[in-house]
């Protein structure tokens, strides 16, 4: 199936069981097994328990690693934990029972959680720019989407259709920018990253996109140009742009952020300056859409600032909200609504900023 993994559906699986000896008539007896269905329901609930919130995620004798990591990071971690079961076994620990002990062990060693009742999520600030990233959607929209990605990452190509669906649900509100993050285990996708912005240059970024997703068996350099010819883009134009490797300052510069900004691995989606980690289901970034993240246009920010003295809530609220540094007092700015706000854009500041009841002495305040 990871061979595979753009080809998944029912017909394409009972296809690869077939050809590795199983009983399809049994697997397809077996789709809606309940019992199959709560072992995965409560393998997923472990992996929230324990904090794993986004794939891939391992767990070696207990200690953490995520992200499509290089084997080195594996090696360290695998080289420790044989040297510590050594140890355990010289001072008397029966071989059956080290990785207990070792996971035992590990939930001592590990910083205890700020929040015990729950595993944290894996978001926080960040200051992603979209700079020249090729970018579909509106530049007015109300939320950024940016996502580090890798063409040759199969976790990356379980995303696409995800983000698909969410520019078909939010018509004109969501803006999507592509930064790229070719990790570098991956033989073909920095030379696949460069094969993308070389078609953005001729205006065909995202169908080049779609090409190398459905293709991620085929990115050398042979299937580059293939794909190129197909999209109809100028060859001499595209062969000279791999050949100089004129994007690879471009394709660097994306993943020194990613890195800068402590991403590890891909997919990574950083959405209004927060962010979600791995291809999540499709809730998960629709829950990040909804909550907004102050996602407001520059001119809303504005009136927000100027009628911040009037409101009955607390400054960093507004501020979280606006999304913009702001001053402990405004009231003797001289700072007034130039105009008043429409009735809808008012309800729709005043709802973002859950204002509830005190939303009347606003509308009446800022729209004298």
């Amino acid at each position: 199936m990871y061979e595979n993994n753009t080809a998944l559906t029912k017909a394409d699986l009972e296809k690869y069981a077939g050809e590795v000896g199983l009983n399809v008539a049994k697997l397809k007896q077996d789709w809606d097994d309940a019992k199959i269905k709560a072992d995965i329901a409560e393998d997923m609930k472990v992996g929230t328990a324990v904090g794993a919130s986004g794939t891939p995620t391992f767990f070696i004798n207990g200690h953490e690693l995520v992200g499509a990591q290089e084997a080195s990071a594996f090696d360290k971690i695998i080289d420790d934990e044989i040297k510590a079961a050594d140890a355990l076994i010289k001072k008397g620990t029966p071989l059956k029972d080290v990785y207990g002990k070792r996971i035992e062990m590990a939930a001592a060693e590990a910083p205890a959680p700020s929040a015990p009742s729950a595993p944290a999520e894996p978001e926080g600030k960040f200051d992603v720019h979209v700079g020249d990233a090729p970018v579909k959607g509106p530049s007015s929209a109300r939320v950024t989407l940016v996502a580090f990605s890798d063409f040759q990452c199969p976790f990356c190509s379980r995303a696409v259709p995800t983000v698909k669906q969410l520019e078909t649900d939010y018509p004109g509100k969501l803006r999507i920018a592509f930064k790229e993050f070719p990790l570098p285990f991956h033989d073909h996708a920095h030379l696949a990253a460069e094969a993308a912005l070389a078609a953005n240059e001729q205006g065909k970024f995202w169908q080049m996109h779609d090409k190398l997703f459905a293709n991620q068996q085929a990115l050398d350099r042979p299937a580059l140009e293939k794909y190129a010819q197909e999209l109809g883009l100028d060859m001499a134009k595209f062969k000279a742009a791999l050949d100089s490797q004129s994007h690879k300052p471009e394709v660097d510069a994306d993943a020194k952020m990613a890195a800068d900004e402590g991403i590890q691995g891909t997919p990574a989606f950083v959405i209004n300056g927060y962010f979600v980690n791995g291809a999540q289901p499709y809730d998960k970034f629709k829950q990040a859409l909804d909550k907004g993240h102050g996602g407001f246009p520059s001119g809303t920010r504005k009136k927000l600032e100027a009628a911040r003295p009037y409101l009955d809530i607390a400054p960093p609220v507004v501020r979280t909200a606006t999304d913009v540094p702001l001053p402990d007092d405004l009231d003797g700015a001289g700072v007034l609504p130039a105009a008043p706000p429409d009735p809808e854009l008012l309800a729709e500041m005043g709802a973002a900023l859950g204002l509830g009841s005190s939303l009347s002495r606003f509308r009446s305040v800022v729209t004298k």
